[in-house]
C-alpha cells in the first residue's frame, strides 16, 4: 500500500465514521419520509465506504467499483438534499426570492 492509497482509506474511514455519527444523531422520534430518506442516504454511505476500505485489504471482485459508485453517489445525494435547516435545492437553482411575489 502506497501513500495515495493510505490516503484515501483514511479519508474513507473519515467518512464511515461521521455518517454513523449523523445516523446517531437521528432521533427515534424522526420518522418522516424526509428522516427515512436520510436514514438511508446514510446508509448506503456507509455501505460504500466500508466497501473502499475492505478493498485494500482483500481481493475485489470486477464488478465492486460500480457498486461502490452507485452506493457513494446515491447515498451522498440522499444526504445532501435532506440536509435538515436548508432550503430545497431548486430555490438556489431558480434564484426563488419570495419576496418579489
Amino acid at each position: 500500500m502506497n501513500l495515495f492509497d493510505m490516503l484515501i482509506v483514511i479519508a474513507a474511514t473519515l467518512i464511515l465514521i461521521t455518517a454513523f455519527a449523523r445516523l446517531n444523531d437521528i432521533r427515534r422520534t424522526q420518522t418522516s419520509k424526509r428522516w427515512w430518506v436520510r436514514r438511508i442516504g446514510l446508509l448506503f454511505v456507509s455501505v460504500s465506504m466500508v466497501m473502499m476500505i475492505a478493498s485494500y485489504f482483500t481481493v475485489a471482485t470486477p464488478y465492486w467499483n460500480q457498486v461502490m459508485r452507485l452506493t457513494g453517489l446515491w447515498g451522498f445525494a440522499l444526504t445532501w438534499i435532506t440536509t435538515p435547516g436548508m432550503p430545497p435545492w431548486w430555490k438556489y437553482i431558480s434564484k426563488y426570492d419570495p419576496k418579489v411575489e
